[in-house]
């Protein structure tokens, strides 16, 4: 059996936080929590053995990414791979739920794209959780990936092109449509 090592944090927020931020008993560090009751709220639940195991959705943890890199962009570059490999299979995770719900998402002219219908519906989804904090989006709403400004450049899709290759015009359209999922 492979032996992996994985890095948890375990973060305390809710009743513990005060203005969205938690302050660490003898130290003076402070962290953010904003998004973590709106992701929280809305949990995936695994059923193991005796207990059940309350975890971000894919969405959420989207949300804690974004902001995780918009705190300290030069050293969390990593979050933004991580949103970029779960766009890559979004769409085929809630296939059923586009030809479903979401039929808007498919062009009726010309060949679906499946990365760019799921980084939309990935949008859509984060915003759907984001929705009850007005902070939350708004803070989202200004990363600079996330803006739709064409005449700065994307930093999502430049970590993107460079990590996962691709061009920059791709990425950007990536992170547009990711965008404008989380604008509607």
């Amino acid at each position: 059996m492979p032996e992996f090592q994985i890095h948890i944090d375990l973060i305390p927020f809710g009743k513990l936080e005060k203005e969205r931020r938690i302050y660490l008993p003898g130290s003076q560090e402070e962290l953010s929590v904003l998004g973590f009751l709106e992701v929280l709220g809305t949990p995936v639940e695994i059923n193991y053995s005796d207990f059940i195991l309350r975890m971000p959705s894919l969405a959420g943890l989207t949300i804690l990414k974004l902001l995780a890199w918009s705190d300290r962009p030069t050293h969390r570059s990593q979050d933004l791979g991580d949103i970029y490999k779960i766009i890559l299979h979004y769409s085929d995770l809630h296939f059923q739920e586009i030809l479903t719900n979401h039929p808007d998402l498919i062009p009726q002219d010309s060949e679906p794209d499946w990365i760019l219908i799921g980084a939309e519906l990935l949008g859509r989804h984060a915003k759907d959780i984001a929705r009850e904090s007005k902070e939350l989006v708004s803070k989202i709403s200004s990363l600079p990936g996330l803006t739709q400004n064409q005449s700065i450049p994307n930093p999502f899709a430049q970590i993107w092109s460079g990590q996962f290759g691709g061009t920059l015009e791709y990425t950007r359209q990536i992170a547009n449509t990711l965008a404008r999922g989380f604008s509607r």
